[in-house]
């Protein structure tokens, strides 16, 4: 299983392999086995970040290649037709009463 959902998986063993770490260290007293589940924990966590860490990159690209199609976009309008575009919303009045100046008497 490749991808978040097998890293999750993987985590999740880890961490079931350092509770019985701590549970065979409980019952033993060997410090060894505290230190794997200790370790199996370490390593749950690592996985559990990856897995964040992978989705956090993977939701940032795609809001970067949404911007780049948007200024692919924009950039293959001609010329000429941008320039009349801009000067229509030059040309719209701006309808907010505090942008209004007052008229000369």
């Amino acid at each position: 299983m490749n991808g978040p959902r097998g890293s999750l998986v993987i985590g999740l063993l880890f961490l079931i392999a350092g509770q019985l770490g701590f549970i065979a260290a409980a019952l033993t007293g060997q410090p060894l086995h505290g230190l794997v589940g200790f370790v199996m924990t370490v390593f749950f966590v690592l996985a559990v970040v990856r897995v964040l860490v992978e989705l956090f990159r993977e939701g940032r690209a795609e809001a970067a290649a949404e911007a780049r199609a948007e200024r692919a976009a924009r950039d293959r309008i001609p010329i000429a037709v941008r320039r009349q575009q801009e000067a229509r919303r030059a040309e719209v009045p701006d309808l907010d009463p505090q942008k209004r100046r007052p008229p000369h008497s």
